[in-house]
């Protein structure tokens, strides 16, 4: 197993590993997404691949920066494939996650986890997340001519 960049060639991968985080995603969707995330030039998304390339995890990274506090390293996404979770992929991904924080400066990660994912938030804390507050996400759609 490698930790690589993203990659357009890994859409069918991604489509399958964001369905299995919960957001079911075309092939199409996926391709659109990297490469509107590769012009953004704030994110990057490291793909965990298997000895054949095919992609068996992410992380999505982005740079924070506010006016509030001091700028950070986010993490705004993140699965392993389930038949592979528990082998330490998940771990790699944040050990690469934190290289890349740090490469660019950032004294901090956060990630924001759904309240049901208690898997999920004990991952965190292993790997040395701390639970830092609760909050609400509050949503609304807007129309785009």
């Amino acid at each position: 197993m490698t930790i690589r960049l993203l990659q357009e060639r890994d859409a069918g991968a991604i489509a399958d590993l964001n369905t299995q985080l919960g957001y079911p995603s075309s092939e199409g969707q996926v391709l659109a997404r990297i490469q509107s995330l590769a012009a953004s030039g704030n994110d990057t998304v490291l793909v965990a691949a298997a000895g054949d390339g095919r992609a068996i995890g992410w992380i999505h990274l982005r740079g924070f920066n506010s006016l509030h506090g001091e700028p950070m390293a986010e993490i705004c996404g993140m699965v392993v494939n389930e038949a592979q979770r528990g082998t330490g992929i998940g771990t790699q991904l944040i050990a690469a996650a934190q290289q890349w924080a740090k490469a660019r400066g950032f004294g901090s990660m956060r990630v924001r986890s759904n309240a049901l994912r208690k898997d999920a938030h004990r991952f965190y804390e292993r790997v040395g997340f701390q639970l830092s507050k609760t909050s609400l996400t509050f949503q609304k759609r807007v129309e785009v001519p």
